[in-house]
């Protein structure tokens, strides 16, 4: 009777985790801000989009000013190649991109999860989802689209692959076969990758040498294909000399701070599962926590308290035979092999940043292992269902709290940066819906110039006919003293000069900088029309004869 009332549970539990994750990651995307690292993306995609090409590289190693383009950058196409193909798809517009990039985040998630059912059964499929679908760090790769987070969602396809290489069945040649390409893609979103989980698996197969031998010829063609996804890359590299590949090994040989003051952050992997955003230090977290419900507070206790517990128990789990008392749950070999790739991990991430003299990294740099991250919890939570079956009970009952509790502590962490978001949302909406109104006609602006920065971020060329001269319509932007969104003047807030006007940091001041601004230069007459308002600004259209 019990049982049958934990798996009512427990599909109720799968049921409500898919309709929170469904809702908050939409509901997410809506006031997500362009950070300077995101702002920097976006301009170099919109201006590859423009020029018709796909950049050989991706991101940049290092933030740098928007217009500076001396920098190492990560080597291969992947980033920009799906950053360009999601804002073709969305029809040119930025949060219409965002959509179907959530989306394809949540169709791969799902795919996982039901992979976990049909190879770990019901009840681990109830649990992950509950701790992955409903997740802060879900909820942040997918909301920061412009951002190189796919790492996180080919993190669920390398683990997949990965296991289904391990069972040695009749496909497992063909997912040995894709082990390198998916890590070869993984390695052109982050370079970090090449720091960890890459260099993870080569000691893995030496480990396991013998069945790797077995697999050999269709881990050697996943090589050979990697090569194939990085030759457009090298072709570049060869015509100009070797440029970026020279640039990452002086920035390398730049790296002074010593080791131990940026030891990899390698926590992150442990508590990835938790309840709070990963890149948060103790003194931050906590300060957090004061500001929230003691529900809460002791819901992030007790998640952490969940994951420490798993991780010790997976220790146990790899150090001794049988925990489980004659009582197999579905394929606990086949885990087994996974926690050992987990735990291996582990000091390879330590070492091969000390040894090839990379960058330790904060959290993301881990993002590879997410997926595998929670194999200790779906241990530990088989362990509860079938030897304590009290302590599953309230394990199910933690779940339900945990689902409802995630979303509303992520909302109450970003509030501020939402209405960064939104504000940013209203400049990209009023500057789209005057090149709209132009229609490609040569028009000029009047205004804050922090609007010339926003039409060169959000626009592309086809739509940016601003001009100086032989304008035929003239534009003012003005602002809403009456919003809520409203801040004054303040000549004495500091901008970062190199950002260029940053979207950013011209929002995420409580005042808003004193940029030049000509708008009184506009001459209203019986031409001059109220065209589009939104919350925060107005726009005025005056054509000329």
């Amino acid at each position: 009777m019990k049982k049958n009332l934990n798996y009512v549970l427990l599909k109720l539990l799968i049921v409500l985790s898919i309709i929170i994750s469904l809702i908050s990651s939409f509901y997410f995307q809506k006031d997500y801000f362009l950070s300077n690292d995101n702002e920097q993306h976006f301009y170099e995609m919109r201006t590859a989009y423009d020029n018709k090409e796909i950049p050989h590289t991706g991101a940049r190693l290092v933030t740098s000013g928007l217009l500076v383009d001396d920098i190492a950058r990560v080597p291969g196409a992947g980033f920009y190649s799906k950053f360009l193909l999601l804002f073709n798809l969305g029809g040119e517009n930025y949060y219409t991109a965002r959509i179907i990039d959530v989306s394809l985040y949540l169709l791969v998630l799902f795919i996982f999860l039901i992979w976990i059912y049909f190879r770990f059964g019901f009840v681990s499929a109830a649990i992950m989802t509950s701790f992955m679908a409903v997740n802060c760090i879900i909820f942040e790769v997918t909301t920061s689209f412009t951002n190189p987070n796919p790492v996180v969602m080919f993190s669920f396809l390398f683990c997949m692959f990965f296991a289904e290489y391990l069972r040695d069945e009749k496909y497992s040649k063909v997912f040995a076969t894709l082990l390198f390409p998916v890590l070869a893609i993984m390695g052109q979103f982050h370079f970090a990758v090449y720091y960890g989980i890459v260099p993870t698996l080569l000691v893995y197969l030496i480990i396991k040498i013998d069945y790797s031998k077995k697999y050999f010829k269709y881990l050697a063609l996943g090589v050979f294909i990697s090569f194939l996804l990085y030759l457009p890359y090298l072709i570049v590299e060869i015509q100009n000399g070797f440029n970026n590949s020279l640039k990452m090994i002086n920035l390398s040989k730049g790296y002074t701070v010593a080791f131990y003051k940026r030891f990899p952050q390698i926590y992150a992997q442990i508590i990835f599962p938790t309840f709070i955003l990963n890149k948060f230090d103790v003194k931050t977290a906590l300060t957090y926590w004061g500001i929230f419900s003691p529900i809460v507070i002791i819901t992030i206790i007790i998640s952490h308290i969940i994951v420490i517990a798993s991780f010790v128990y997976s220790i146990m789990f790899l150090c001794k035979k049988d925990l489980f008392r004659g009582k197999r749950f579905k394929n606990d070999a086949l885990l087994k092999e996974v926690l050992l790739f987990y735990f291996l991990y582990i000091p390879v991430a330590i070492l091969c940043p000390m040894v090839l003299k990379g960058k330790g990294g904060g959290y993301v740099y881990h993002f590879s292992m997410f997926a595998l991250s929670f194999f200790t919890i779906l241990l530990f939570t088989n362990y509860l269902y079938y030897e304590k079956t009290k302590l599953f009970n309230l394990l199910i009952i933690f779940m339900f709290i945990h689902v409802l509790a995630v979303p509303w502590h992520y909302y109450k962490q970003n509030y501020y940066f939402s209405l960064i978001g939104k504000k940013q949302r209203l400049t990209y909406d009023i500057v789209k819906n005057m090149a709209r109104d132009a229609d490609g006609e040569p028009f000029t602006l009047y205004s804050r110039n922090i609007f010339n920065y926003a039409m060169n971020l959000f626009l592309t060329k086809k739509e940016n006919t601003y001009t100086n001269q032989d304008y035929k319509i003239e534009y003012l932007i003005t602002e809403n003293t009456n919003s809520s969104l409203y801040a004054k003047d303040d000549s004495n807030i500091k901008i970062i000069p190199h950002h260029n006007l940053s979207l950013y940091y011209w929002y995420s001041t409580p005042n808003k900088p004193d940029f030049d601004d000509n708008s009184e230069q506009f001459l209203f007459d019986s031409n001059s029309i109220l065209i589009y308002t939104n919350e925060l600004f107005n726009l005025y259209r005056k054509k000329l004869n």
